[in-house]
């Protein structure tokens, strides 16, 4: 039992430093659009770079927004957009509480 409340301890401490991801909304177009307008890539653009077609980046940002995109998926767009995909599972307080 001493193990596994230490193995808690541990993890618990390490998720501290996502602690602001938890409160990050999602944006309202999702996250492909916004950084894909921010950087000025039209959606034909971010298909070349991606070697699909432009309306497949047009259903991969609503497959986003419905939550049913792939994370494969999601790292090609992070990839051909300069940027990195990070995922991970963050408890809403502390995994004592689970």
């Amino acid at each position: 039992m001493q193990f596994t409340q230490l193995m808690l301890d541990q993890l618990d401490e390490q998720l501290k430093m996502w602690d602001i991801i938890k409160k990050q909304q999602i944006p309202k177009r999702g996250w492909i659009n916004l950084i894909r307008t921010s950087l000025g890539l039209s959606t034909r653009k971010l298909a070349k770079r991606m070697g699909v077609n432009q309306p497949r980046v047009v259903k991969i940002e609503s497959a986003e927004l419905n939550e049913t995109v792939t994370l494969k998926t999601l790292k090609k767009a992070a990839e051909a957009m300069g940027c990195k995909l990070v995922y991970g599972i963050i408890p809403q307080e502390t995994l004592h509480n689970v």
